[in-house]
């Protein structure tokens, strides 16, 4: 897949491949919630179209979400937030279980530089739970009068094992 790669550790690390839900979005195509999965195409800080971003500068509402799908459930260990635009507005990340069960694993501070394209990197203890999804908490009125974008959202977790019992 061209989704999934394999990262050091035997850990599983892919890109978010489908959008599940979200609270707004710029417009349907540029900016939109589907600009947020596969791998970052956003390389740069700044204002991109390539990157999602909330319909309003401001809100309502608030917070705004994106709850994105990926291809492969794992027992996750990890969640990466590429910030490209008024960095340091995660304020929690939720994680979707198979069973459509959400879990806290963060609650700020989003603490990213500002002006640089940045992978904001939440880890935790290996989730007993199959994960199918990330919801990514924004806050909105971070920077006023300005837009919170997220240009690829990451999941992180060992590679599931599969034996051959036949």
């Amino acid at each position: 897949h061209d989704n999934i790669r394999s990262a050091g550790g035997g850990a599983l690390s892919q890109w978010a491949n489908s959008v599940i839900d979200f609270s707004s979005q710029f417009t349907s195509t540029n900016w939109s919630a589907a600009q947020a999965t596969g791998a970052p195409d956003t390389p740069n800080y700044g204002d991109s179209f390539t990157a999602w971003a909330p319909l309003e500068t401001d809100g309502p509402p608030n917070p705004e979400y994106l709850l994105l799908g990926y291809a492969v459930p794992v027992f996750a260990n990890g969640v990466v937030v590429r910030e490209t635009l008024s960095n340091g507005f995660v304020t929690q990340i939720d994680l979707l279980d198979v069973n459509d069960v959400l879990h806290t694993v963060f609650t700020g501070p989003d603490t990213s530089p500002s002006d640089v394209a940045f992978n904001f990197t939440v880890t935790f203890a290996t989730t007993p739970y199959l994960v199918k999804g990330v919801k990514v908490y924004v806050d909105p009125t971070h920077v006023v009068d300005d837009w919170e974008e997220i240009d690829a959202v990451g999941l992180l977790g060992p590679l599931p094992v599969f034996t051959n019992t036949g």
